[in-house]
């Protein structure tokens, strides 16, 4: 994505409707940076170099919201999202290729709700018609492109799910396509790549079916008739296929990644076209939680949310005061008082908000009223001391407005707008006297028995 020589990863998540990309320091130490986190039900993505200025775009389909969209990177990792087209309906996989030759990169797309297959001729300029390739893939999962047929131009390959379809889309060189079904009995057919798999000079395909738990492979004999080979009938719940010389000894392996029993694993080609299941070790990159603490009196949001983030994750964080409350400041691994501003994750990490209000203290009659610590803001759920200083001659009768009872050291917790105390003082009954305190420093003091009168 950088440019810098070393394979980053993107990532498409339906959760928190983000697209985002790790970049890979060289030493597979991977940094988070999110493109977007309005991707509403982010199904897929795609790296292509969609405008032609050297560096690598990203596009996505977006099932929620029917979108096929792509971001342009301005060369320094910065991008700017454009919409293809927002009538996908069901949007769930996207792909990119030059499918008319004119030199620049098309795109493509399967949607689910309306059981289509689309190619977006990309005019050179990004603007992008749209032409429908079929409209008959129940429940199209997956979307590719290749010379099948070896004839000099892009055909399309598509995995449709409800029919159980793996099926090729036959590029005359017009653009006008003709169908042909490599299957119909990819139970749950999800996914669809193609590779040159025994080595014969001809397009193999190869595909994912989750009901079935079946990866399998679909033999060319140079004349577009396909075979049927199994590679595998125990990955559980299968949804994505792949084909590379994995172990470098000149022939096309497959790898998949099954969701029911968690499994990415790759299927050695032994070149005798017997398909041997590994499962792979995956190193798991450390994630991070990070903990918002909210006492009350505004609202953060934080972008990107999720569960767990990587070393090296950009989170921006906005607070948003309650009406009449106000933002004090970030605690915690968050600094300042600007109502936005970013971390970077390292480790897990604790973030607290704080939102304040006013205190307001009136006396009335012969005395007043103390407040420790004394602020013009007080966070919600901080506790302030009250002391009654009366005059002399003069005691506290009575505490009103938020605060009741007649002891004259007190303390308040500020879980309300705007609270208000007030204090009654009136003259010392005879034969009775007072006990006034202020504090001085830091400290707090308590007063037993804590009487009006003593």
């Amino acid at each position: 994505m950088d440019g810098d020589g070393d394979i980053d990863i993107l990532l498409a998540s339906v959760w928190n409707d983000t697209i985002a990309w790790y970049e890979n320091d060289g030493g597979e130490n991977f940094s988070t940076h999110p493109i977007t986190t309005s991707a509403d039900g982010a199904k897929s993505v795609y790296a292509a170099d969609v405008d032609g200025d050297g560096d690598m775009d990203v596009l996505s389909a977006l099932e929620n919201d029917d979108t096929i969209a792509w971001y342009e990177n301005d060369g320094s990792q910065n991008f700017t999202a454009h919409a293809i087209t927002t009538s996908a309906d069901g949007a769930y996989s996207v792909y990119a290729a030059d499918m008319d030759g004119d030199g620049d990169m098309d795109v493509l797309s399967a949607s689910v709700t309306d059981d289509t297959i689309a190619w977006y001729e990309n005019d050179g300029s990004e603007n992008f018609t749209t032409h429908k390739i079929t409209t008959t893939a129940d429940h199209a999962k997956s979307v590719y492109a290749a010379d099948v047929d070896g004839d000099g131009d892009m055909d399309v390959l598509s995995a449709s799910e409800l029919d159980g379809t793996i099926a090729w889309y036959e590029n005359d060189g017009s653009e006008n396509f003709t169908t042909h079904k490599i299957t119909t009995s990819a139970d749950g057919a999800w996914s669809v790549y193609v590779a040159d798999v025994d080595g014969d000079g001809d397009m193999d395909v190869l595909s994912a079916s989750d009901v079935d738990d079946t990866i399998a492979w679909y033999e060319n004999d140079g004349s577009e008739n396909f075979t049927t080979h199994t590679i595998t009938t125990s990955a559980n719940g299968v949804r994505s296929v792949h084909a590379a010389d994995v172990d470098g000894d000149g022939d096309m392996d497959a790898l998949s990644a099954s969701r029911f029993d968690n499994t990415i694993a790759w299927h050695e080609n032994n070149s005798s076209l017997l398909v041997t299941a590994e499962t792979v070790t995956a190193e798991t990159l450390p994630a991070y939680s990070l903990t918002m603490t909210l006492p009350g009196g505004g609202t953060v949001q934080v972008e990107p949310l999720q569960e767990k983030y990587l070393a090296g994750a950009k989170v921006k964080l906005t607070a948003t005061p309650t009406e009449g409350w106000q933002f004090m400041g970030w605690k915690g691994k968050a600094a300042g008082s600007q109502l936005e501003t970013e971390i970077t994750i390292n480790g897990d990490t604790d973030v607290s908000a704080q939102f304040g209000t006013s205190l307001t203290l009136s006396a009335i009659g012969g005395g007043n009223i103390k407040a420790y610590p004394e602020r013009e803001l007080y966070s919600y759920g901080s506790t302030v001391q009250l002391f009654a200083v009366p005059d002399d001659g003069n005691y506290l009768f009575l505490w009103g407005g938020d605060k009741t009872g007649t002891e004259p050291v007190t303390s308040l917790e500020i879980t309300k707008l705007s609270p208000s105390v007030s204090a009654l003082f009136g003259g010392v009954p005879s034969g009775k006297a007072t006990l006034s305190v202020e504090i001085s420093g830091n400290g707090k003091v308590s007063v037993d028995p804590n009487k009006n009168t003593l």
